[in-house]
């Protein structure tokens, strides 16, 4: 390994650590899980790896591991301990049943030697099988449907095999472009509901370390355009035209965005001039297109749904689907895409509104909106992925007022939300078993759009409360003077933070 090698895997390693400090569960395991990739004997590693892995068996698989690289360290010794696992190393005895010594007068015969080696095999490969056991079952996928890849172009509408509690809904799968010829599976990770681990607050990062990246649009213009800025209001810069409800990956390698695209209807008269049949029935519908964030330009498309629209994007932790919004069947419902091989797959299927979805940390649930239950007024609901059973779906509140556009904190703990209940939208945020309400902001002004910073800090949130347009503002709860961070004097459609805080900052600091 080169020594700038080592550099990157020393910056990595930190960043992971000051995730984890931040309570920033699955960015400090996708970080510490990559360290590890590269130096699987990484002891500082494996020892964070086991305070951010979700369950008990990949605890003491972490724990274990340290012990193996260093029979010394008392840290995972006792941790493991408390785990109920057997401390073993070639330091110390095993506590474990003692073995009993023959005679010195007591030879056993070859009969008993076989016997007892045969025996000694059939208990290894029994003690094999139950671990394999186990670790894989923390690893498997929850399939929602598993079909066979069809030609390019090709829409087939079938039965899923993992119905909703409301009924049982429809698979669409739009095809855009060649496929593998493995099939198409849908993969949240089912994983125990982690507990909150508690670590020394750290320092505050400055705001001008906050990159944030937000679409707007002038008065005269037709589609928004993406832009930069700082979380000091510094640095602004232009990026794309025709971009909006921009999501990043975990990472923040990658983006997803959407973009309005020119779609043609039939002729409507074979007598019309080519130029009139060029413009009768075209219109324009938004499309999902992803880039890398240091290539924008170079954005591919993802979806090809016809004359409908796709709305909010937003990416699984695991970076292979996009769940998002579209009225391909008429109404908006929920859908999933994979990354990789372009199957669309419908999540949601009735007669209400369904949108605003938004995956949690772990992958195990998607918060939405939805009227479904009080036609007219939107409240959250989560749907719940659980290995090896089908999706269930609850309301998480029943507010006054409509409640819409949910967004996870980085922990998972909680959820911020939009309700007009006082007659404009104002922000408030709730946990994620819908037991405990707080306000984050109001004001008699229209507050939309909210999302949590990297680090759980801030919540950003769009306002007019100031001018006639929608402007970024942010707050740190509890009751901070918002502040307000761009003044172009453009209307403000939707904003994110980048998510990658963390790693830049380890990489400045150095």
């Amino acid at each position: 390994m080169t020594d700038d090698q080592k550099k990157s895997l020393r910056q990595q390693l930190q960043a992971g650590i000051e995730a984890a400090k931040l309570g920033n569960r699955a960015t400090a395991r996708q970080l510490l899980e990559a360290v590890i990739a590269q130096d699987a004997t990484n002891e500082l590693a494996w020892i964070w790896l086991a305070g951010v892995v979700e369950t008990t068996q990949e605890k003491r698989v972490c724990l274990e591991r340290v012990l193996k690289i260093n029979p010394n360290n008392e840290r995972a010794r006792q941790a493991l301990a408390k785990l109920g696992g057997k401390v073993t190393d070639g330091s110390r005895q095993t506590q474990s049943t003692p073995v009993v010594k023959p005679a010195a007068t007591t030879k056993p015969n070859r009969s008993n030697r076989a016997l007892l080696l045969l025996l000694l095999v059939v208990v290894v490969l029994g003690v094999g099988i139950v671990v394999s056991s186990l670790l894989n079952s923390n690893r498997d996928n929850v399939v929602v449907a598993t079909r066979t890849p069809l030609p390019v172009g090709f829409v087939e509408t079938a039965i899923t095999n993992t119905p909703l509690p409301t009924a049982t809904p429809l698979v669409v799968i739009v095809r855009t472009r060649e496929l593998p010829t493995f099939p198409p599976t849908f993969t949240p990770t089912a994983t125990e509901t982690p507990q909150p681990t508690r670590f020394p607050t750290a320092t505050p990062f400055p705001d001008s370390m906050y990159t944030l990246f937000y679409s707007s649009r002038g008065e005269l213009e037709a589609q928004p355009s993406l832009y930069t800025i700082r979380g000091d209001g510094t640095g602004l810069q232009p990026l794309l035209e025709n971009a909006r409800h921009i999501a990043f990956n975990a990472t923040g390698e990658q983006v997803v965005f959407v973009r309005d695209v020119l779609v043609s209807g039939a002729p409507s008269d074979p007598e019309d001039t080519a130029e009139a049949n060029a413009t009768q029935g075209s219109q324009l519908v938004g499309e999902l297109f992803i880039a890398p964030t240091n290539d924008l330009a170079n954005a591919r498309q993802l979806t090809r749904l016809g004359r409908s629209s796709a709305y909010t994007p937003q990416w699984s932790p695991d970076s292979r689907q996009i769940v998002f919004v579209s009225d391909y069947t008429g109404n908006d419902e929920l859908f999933v895409i994979d990354v990789a091989n372009g199957i669309v797959q419908q999540l949601t299927n009735n007669n209400a509104i369904d949108k605003d979805p938004h995956w949690s940390p772990d992958g195990t649930q998607i918060v939405y909106a939805s009227d479904q239950d009080s036609p007219g007024i939107t409240r959250l609901y989560l749907m719940t992925f659980v290995l090896g059973e089908a999706p269930t779906v609850r309301q998480l509140n029943r507010d006054a007022g409509s409640s819409s556009q949910p967004r996870w904190s980085p922990n998972g703990e909680r959820i911020v939300y939009v309700n007009d209940r006082s007659g404009s939208g104002d922000i408030y945020s709730i946990s994620r078993d819908g037991q405990r309400t707080s306000t984050i902001f109001a004001s008699p002004a229209e507050e939309r759009a909210p999302v949590w910073s990297p680090d759980g800090r801030f919540v950003l949130f769009l306002s007019n409360r100031e001018d006639d347009v929608f402007q970024m503002y942010w707050v740190e709860p509890p009751q901070r003077a918002p502040q307000r961070i761009n003044r172009d004097g453009r209307e403000t459609t939707d904003a994110v933070f980048r998510p990658d805080l963390l790693l830049r900052v380890v990489g400045e600091r150095r």
